[in-house]
């Protein structure tokens, strides 16, 4: 037997449910940093609000979609998607606050390493 087809048959069987994906998980926290900061990590359009709604709003729905995943996966009852929408919405709910202590980090970043010549080094850091 060769090595792929070693690889492949040792991949059996797959596990029972959708996992989350880790990629999508990732775009929504991406999604999340551009919304902080909007223009420092992708083309913002003429507006920023409209820009940091869509940014928000993707990740809310991927995230959704990867925690029900996850409760799916760990033997859920059935109420995923509910559960799921609660949990996320709650994240999301925080997330103001969490943009205040970025803020606030960035400033104490900038004011503390007289290496950085402006804060958008601190943010792009």
């Amino acid at each position: 037997m060769n090595a792929i087809e070693e690889l492949a048959r040792a991949a059996e069987p797959l596990p029972a449910g959708e996992l989350p994906s880790r990629l999508n998980v990732l775009a929504a926290i991406e999604a999340i940093r551009s919304a902080f900061f909007p223009g420092y990590f992708e083309r913002v359009p003429a507006s920023a609000r409209p820009f940091v709604r869509e940014k928000v709003e993707f990740a809310r729905d991927t995230l959704i979609e990867e925690v029900r995943r996850a409760l799916s996966f760990a033997g859920g009852s059935g109420h995923e998607t509910g559960h799921a929408t609660k949990v996320v919405e709650q994240f999301i709910s925080r997330l103001p606050l969490v943009r205040q202590l970025a803020a606030t980090d960035v400033e104490a970043a900038f004011a503390g390493d007289p290496a950085l010549r402006n804060r958008d080094e601190a943010i792009l850091s």
